[in-house]
């Protein structure tokens, strides 16, 4: 088989193209069907180039570089690969191969392959698009250094010689990459679903570019709503975030504490550079204050050595639990405290109980007993405290009183006693109570067979007959004694007794009386 190549007009339209390739500029490309311009990735052309391409012809091979005949030069390699022979009726194959010769991508690269008229084709890979007797292969892109092959397999019909040429055209794309970025805002916001009103509590915005760029100027701003202030007395909160990049976050909290119980909104803007903006989620908290009462109950009097018990109900009145409960009633001076309930202990003056935590809505009762060595009114108050809730407490009074237990007691010496002498009768009254007695009166009734002699005591004795009555004495303290005399002389034989009685303010009843028997002998 003989090589040959379409020269004149072939070479001619080849040195139109290169001279009219133009200049690629961002990502143009050349009209189909024109040469591109070479992309220089080699030193300079020789100084003198050749005056038009020639093909390299090697046993069995042919090759031509595209537009300027120069591999060093060219964007296009096309070598044609033949058998130097072939027998009549049988079929062969020859391959084309199209390489680019650039450091970019060729685009819609097509080989051009004229048919010889005794060439009978029976298959091709890739399939072409013919043309009459063209056959056109298009490749959409071929990359740098890249290459394709073209396998045609055919037989001769005639003994003419098999004249087959190939042309190539491409795009040649220059292209510049910018790279797209989009930068983006985000703010989130973040508190404590429940709190208490003593509490301070973390109110936190971050924000965050999520974007695949960096963002500038970036400031988070939020209002605290009303009844909720920063620990520095203020409502605002800023953060001047500058730069963000991306993926990354700042953040910005205030302690915050709240005036009053309800429930607290908040929520931050987020802007930055290039119009950016982001609103954050809404968080709510909620401000709750435990609510305490306290009720007590006392005995409103008691005898001194009876046992008071006092009576305290303690409740939680909010819809949230109380920590460190705390009650504590106080013991006042002159009374000893018998009985606590539910392990309370005494320190001094004061009974505590420690509560822990008492649920909403519930209900704690608790006791305490006392005890007086002395009459009169004392006072306990009682008192319930826990976290964060306002103090509470109530009063309790008792009034101790004492019982006057005065002892009467006569006794005469000597006895007996013979008529004509005397005995003296000595009284005694003792306050063995535990109340003073006021207006303490003693009064002496004599039997007919004795006589009045003398009387002596704490106060005057007057004698009317047979009856001699002592002045009332004022008041005889618990413990205290008065004693009296009465003197008197037998008159006839008997067994003469004497009757006295004690009357006070505070018996109600008949007087205390006592009698003493004297034996009086002739």
């Amino acid at each position: 088989m003989t090589l040959r190549m379409f020269r004149s007009n072939h070479w001619s339209l080849l040195a139109a193209s290169a001279a009219l390739l133009p200049v690629l500029a961002g990502c143009q490309s050349t009209q189909k069907e024109q040469a591109p311009a070479p992309v220089v990735v080699k030193p300079q052309p020789k100084a003198e180039p050749k005056a038009e391409p020639k093909p390299v012809v090697s046993a069995g091979a042919v090759s031509m570089a595209f537009p300027t005949g120069d591999p060093s030069t060219s964007a296009v390699l096309l070598e044609k690969f033949v058998p130097s022979t072939v027998v009549m009726g049988q079929n062969f194959t020859y391959e084309i191969r199209v390489k680019n010769l650039t450091g970019m991508s060729l685009e819609n690269v097509v080989v051009s392959e004229q048919m010889s008229p005794n060439f009978k084709v029976a298959n091709q890979s890739p399939q072409p698009n013919m043309v009459g007797m063209v056959a056109n292969y298009t490749f959409k892109n071929i990359p740098p250094k890249g290459s394709e092959t073209i396998k045609i397999t055919g037989a001769p019909n005639a003994k003419d010689s098999i004249s087959c040429c190939a042309s190539v055209t491409y795009n040649q794309m220059l292209c510049a990459q910018t790279n797209v970025i989009q930068p983006a805002l985000k703010v989130a916001a973040a508190a404590p679903a429940e709190v208490l009103i003593c509490d301070e509590f973390p109110v936190e915005f971050t924000v965050t570019n999520p974007g695949d760029g960096s963002t500038a100027d970036v400031k988070v701003m939020a209002t605290l709503p009303q009844g909720l202030v920063a620990k520095n007395g203020s409502s605002q909160v800023a953060l001047d975030a500058g730069v963000l990049k991306p993926g990354e976050s700042r953040k910005v909290a205030v302690m915050a504490k709240a005036s009053k119980t309800g429930s607290y909104a908040n929520a931050a803007k987020a802007t930055a550079a290039n119009n950016l903006s982001a609103d954050s989620n809404t968080v709510t908290t909620v401000v709750r204050q435990p609510v305490l009462a306290v009720a007590c109950n006392a005995p409103a009097e008691r005898y001194i050595g009876r046992k008071a018990t006092y009576d305290f109900t303690v409740t939680n009145k909010s819809d949230v639990q109380s920590q460190n409960t705390v009650i504590e009633a106080s013991v006042p001076a002159g009374v000893q405290v018998s009985e606590i309930s539910d392990n309370g202990k005494q320190s001094g003056g004061m009974v505590r109980w420690d509560l822990g935590t008492l649920a909403a809505g519930a209900t704690k009762k608790l006791s305490l007993a006392y005890n007086s060595t002395a009459a009169g009114k004392f006072t306990t108050t009682t008192s319930a405290k826990a976290l964060c809730a306002e103090p509470v407490s109530c009063p309790s009074q008792t009034e101790w009183k004492g019982i006057p237990a005065v002892l009467l007691e006569v006794v005469d010496s000597p006895d007996p006693v013979e008529v004509g002498e005397a005995t003296t009768y000595t009284i005694d009254v003792t306050n063995q109570g535990s109340a003073q007695a006021t207006n303490v009166k003693v009064v002496a009734y004599l039997p007919a067979s004795e006589g009045y002699v003398s009387s002596q005591g704490p106060t005057a004795g007057t004698a009317d007959g047979s009856t001699i009555t002592f002045a009332p004495v004022g008041v005889l303290a618990v413990g205290g004694r008065v004693q009296y005399k009465v003197v008197v002389k037998g008159l006839s034989p008997a067994d003469a007794r004497i009757r006295v009685t004690m009357n006070c303010d505070q018996l109600t009843g008949e007087p205390v009386q006592e009698t003493e028997s004297t034996t009086i002998y002739q």
